[in-house]
């Protein structure tokens, strides 16, 4: 009877021992799941198709829209005032930068906008040249300025910081090569022609102008990778998501130190990432089984702690989130684009 209750006791334990740790899984893994069943249309009239749109300060935003062959850009206030300014040139898209200008894209130029006093374009840029020093940089300090940049040739990912007042401009170079240094070859299968791309390496290198370091890693070959990486600046450090090896890399600009983090991603349907600018948090957006969904990450372990589902619209794009408010353009059945949003929190 001892021996039997001795070894029920061992069992009691080794079961409550194991609840525990499925317990602590449980909780690591876990978030508060929320379905968003209130999205509402925030603009497009029965035959306005919206191409995109840009959030300014006190909740006011543009937007550029077309009707028939005519091309219109729209602001709209806090007190849902809107103003309609026709168009003399076929807009592609509205790009805000780091200073919050906005900027009207055309297929070879950009021009920036001037909504006050007046709305009308300020100058204008070669594309060349705004995607080089303008949409790129993603900080802008008294002393310095940083960028990002992906090389067309070799693919290789760079966060630059350009000193201002410093005969070498290019003092901190923060590299990474986002296993997309392919190695393209054709293979002729029953007549027909297959490209296989596969990805060569990743590395990642901290450079100033005393030392310089690095490390690599093989990864498994992958077909036809994406590139999905970007980068965003609070303060002293650097937050770059690689989406496609699912970490988070953390850079002081300082000290240089780098910190990793593992995404727990499981999504392969172009996630993207989204900064909310009104609350400085970050958020995940992707397709979850045919499904939008957004996650709140977590910039201390990688982790999301937050999920919200959307059903009502199953293929969003120019998505963007605004003070707790995800706002995304949807194509109806009619074949025109409207403008939604669906408040989080």
């Amino acid at each position: 009877m001892k021996v039997l209750n001795f070894f029920s006791w061992i069992a009691i334990v080794i079961l409550t021992f194991s609840f525990s740790i499925k317990s602590t899984r449980f909780k690591q893994n876990t978030f508060q799941a929320i379905e968003i069943d209130s999205v509402v249309k925030i603009a497009g009239i029965q035959n306005e198709f919206i191409i995109d749109y840009q959030f300014l300060e006190n909740n006011v935003y543009v937007e550029i829209s077309k009707i028939k062959k005519n091309y219109y850009l729209k602001t709209v206030d806090a007190n849902n005032t809107a103003e309609s300014h026709l168009l003399d040139i076929k807009p592609t898209d509205l790009v805000k930068d780091v200073s919050g200008n906005v900027y009207v894209l055309t297929k070879d130029k950009a021009y920036q906008l001037k909504i006050n006093p007046f709305v009308d374009f300020d100058c204008f840029y070669t594309m060349e040249h705004f995607n080089k020093f303008i949409a790129n940089t993603i900080q802008i300090k008294p002393d310095y300025v940083l960028t990002q940049n992906i090389d067309k040739n070799t693919k290789e990912y760079s966060v630059l910081l350009n000193k201002k007042d410093s005969e070498t401009q290019k003092i901190v170079t923060i590299n990474y090569l986002n296993s997309i240094s392919y190695n393209a070859y054709e293979q002729k299968t029953r007549g027909s022609k297959e490209i296989y791309k596969h990805a060569a390496g990743y590395r990642r290198y901290f450079k100033d102008q005393y030392s310089w370091s690095y490390d690599r890693r093989n990864v498994n070959l992958r077909t036809s990778p994406l590139i999905n990486i970007s980068s965003y600046s609070q303060d002293s450090l650097i937050y770059t998501f690689d989406l496609l090896n699912k970490v988070l890399i953390t850079t002081n600009i300082v000290t240089g130190e780098l910190k990793e983090l593992n995404l727990a991603l499981n999504h392969d349907d172009k996630p993207q990432v989204q900064f909310d600018e009104f609350t400085k948090e970050y958020f995940l957006t992707a397709n979850e089984k045919g499904i939008f969904v957004v996650y709140k990450i977590n910039l201390k372990d990688g982790t999301f702690t937050d999920k919200f589902t959307v059903k009502s619209h199953l293929f969003p794009e120019k998505i963007k989130i605004n003070d707790g408010i995800v706002y995304f353009t949807s194509i109806g059945e009619n074949g025109f684009s409207k403008l939604y949003g669906a408040r989080m929190f």
